[in-house]
């Protein structure tokens, strides 16, 4: 009898130490997205997707990648939606890049794809602008 409490005695003291150290005294810190890379300068990219008819397209994915290969494989640097002036705007990117970026679309039933790539100066600007016209 006695062995048996004791034993029980064990086991609840080893769960109770185990449970115990689990707890955590204070919360992890909230990890930064993958695509926000601090270590950028502060160059911004902006492209504004639209069609033909000059109509601009809300929220469209645009993707952006380092090379054309990249794309094709979808091997991304970054995927933004478009906001309600049709711009997907890509922050704190490096300078003296070549980016490339793709655009697949859909407006009253069609499906629109257009492609671009803009260079960024190795000097850093605040913003890049392009319009990438989806057909």
């Amino acid at each position: 009898m006695f062995r048996n409490h004791l034993f029980y005695s064990l086991v609840v003291g080893c769960l109770f130490l185990a449970l115990g150290s689990c707890h955590k005294s204070s919360p992890d810190p909230t990890p930064l997205p993958e695509w926000q890379d601090l270590g950028a300068d502060s160059v911004r990219l902006n492209v504004t997707v639209r069609t033909q008819q000059g109509i601009l397209l809300t929220g469209q994915y645009v993707n952006l990648a380092l090379s054309a290969d990249s794309l094709n494989s979808s091997t991304l640097v970054r995927k933004v939606a478009t906001d309600a002036a049709g711009r997907a705007i890509f922050r704190r990117l490096y300078p003296g890049h070549n980016y490339r970026f793709n655009c697949f679309a859909n407006y009253q039933t069609l499906n629109l794809y257009g492609i671009g790539a803009a260079f960024l100066p190795p000097v850093p600007k605040l913003d890049s602008t392009v319009v990438l016209t989806v057909y």
